[in-house]
């Protein structure tokens, strides 16, 4: 994992180093040396990004640290009071949610009938 996750091919510019920012979805990335690329340079291959690992060979500390975000938002929420921006829906929030590290699937549309019953034509 260490070299994938440090490949120019899955992670440029400067896949050596902490750049929390290439993360972000922006126009544009201004990079820890003060240089400004254009988003359309950047590589980030987000399959490529393992933090826990997967299988029996899985961060033993995982839970721990699934646990610890658990526990700050417990914390958040009950030190701040939290709404939607204006003109913001739950519905915008689920149009918008994509779980991409297990897999992206459209609408399964079925029609469900009690057996023995004639579905409409």
């Amino acid at each position: 994992h260490y070299s994938v996750q440090r490949d120019p091919r899955e992670f440029y510019p400067l896949p050596d180093m902490f750049w929390p920012d290439r993360w972000l979805d922006q126009d544009a990335y201004k990079l820890p040396t003060g240089e400004t690329i254009p988003k359309e340079s950047l590589v980030l291959n987000r399959a490529a990004f393992i933090p826990f690992s997967v299988g029996p060979q899985s961060c033993p500390c995982k839970n721990l640290a699934l646990l610890e975000l658990r526990l700050m938002i417990c914390a958040l929420a009950s030190k701040f009071d939290m709404e939607l921006a204006p003109g913001f829906t739950f519905d915008d929030w689920i149009d918008g949610l994509h779980d991409s590290w297990v897999s992206t699937r459209g609408p399964l549309l079925v029609r469900i009938t009690s057996r023995g019953a004639k579905p409409e034509a």
